[in-house]
């Protein structure tokens, strides 16, 4: 009999402890989602927020061939400093629940300030910034999808270190001359 309460003691403290973790994710990517639509209807970004999408850009707005005018470069800029408190909630989020996982976050992350950076200083135009913005964020999902499918914490953790050691290796290509296109190179963009 004292067996069986133990482990109906253990159970439950397993079974509490995964509701709190769970509940836990749960508080943190609705303060994440928040922050993120938050960012995405700040009235002063609209006129860049209708041009460059967050997430799943339109045909208009991938055959956008407009490059950032000096004032939108500067909302810009300022989206990047609405959007940094999220990506900080995200990181501490992943840091706290699948901390293998954070390199991956990290590598979208240095992607798509590449990404700004090109468009804010006019060397590609919102629909090259949506359609590389696109294909980082199908990267980061693949990445995400083989975590997801490994087999062990040794198999995660040796994805994990392979995207750091990517992410360490990175560098920035010298800016480019005029208006370009750019395609990703692991996870450095290289324009011509």
């Amino acid at each position: 009999m004292q067996t069986l309460l133990a482990i109906t003691a253990a159970l439950l403290v397993t079974s509490n402890a995964f509701a709190g973790a769970t509940d836990g994710r749960d508080a943190d990517e609705a303060a994440i989602g928040a922050c993120f639509e938050a960012m995405d209807r700040a009235p002063e970004l609209q006129p860049v927020n209708r041009k460059f999408a967050r997430r799943n850009p339109s045909a208009a707005q991938l055959a956008d061939e407009s490059v950032a005018t000096e004032a939108e470069a500067d909302l810009l800029r300022h989206r990047i400093v609405k959007t940094r408190p999220c990506r900080d909630l995200r990181l501490n989020s992943v840091r706290a629940h699948e901390p293998l996982l954070e390199p991956a976050y990290t590598t979208l992350y240095y992607q798509a300030d590449q990404v700004f950076e090109d468009l804010s200083e006019g060397w590609i135009s919102f629909g090259e910034a949506n359609r590389l913005s696109r294909l980082a964020l199908a990267a980061f999902e693949t990445r995400q999808s083989a975590y997801r499918a490994a087999a062990s914490d040794s198999a995660r953790g040796a994805l994990s270190a392979s995207w750091s050691d990517m992410l360490q290796r990175a560098h920035s290509n010298p800016p480019p001359d005029g208006l370009v296109t750019c395609a990703w190179e692991d996870v450095n963009l290289a324009c011509r």
